[in-house]
């Protein structure tokens, strides 16, 4: 189903716009075959958080803590393509 911002733990959507935001930036920069730079296409950022020990040999979150975190990066206009 989908979750409302009023469902949200406090906090949590502003955690989420940052972690999007910072991987919107890590991004390299569109171009055309001609070298112009494009305009960003419409990209979704999937955000988790931890709220438990994570069982990884490189995560070191503590455990006490809620941690978010980015799940992946995908490129989101599908959904949007009309379906005939």
């Amino acid at each position: 189903g989908i979750i409302t911002e009023d469902m949200l733990p406090p906090g949590a959507l502003d955690q989420a716009k940052r972690i999007g935001r910072e991987a919107l930036r890590a991004l390299p920069q569109l171009r055309a075959p001609t070298g112009a730079p494009i305009d960003m296409t419409l990209i979704r950022t999937d955000i988790g958080c931890s709220d438990s020990e994570v069982h990884d040999r490189d995560t070191h979150w503590d455990p006490s803590e809620k941690t978010y975190f980015l799940n992946e990066i995908e490129y989101g206009g599908a959904p949007y393509f009309p379906r005939p």
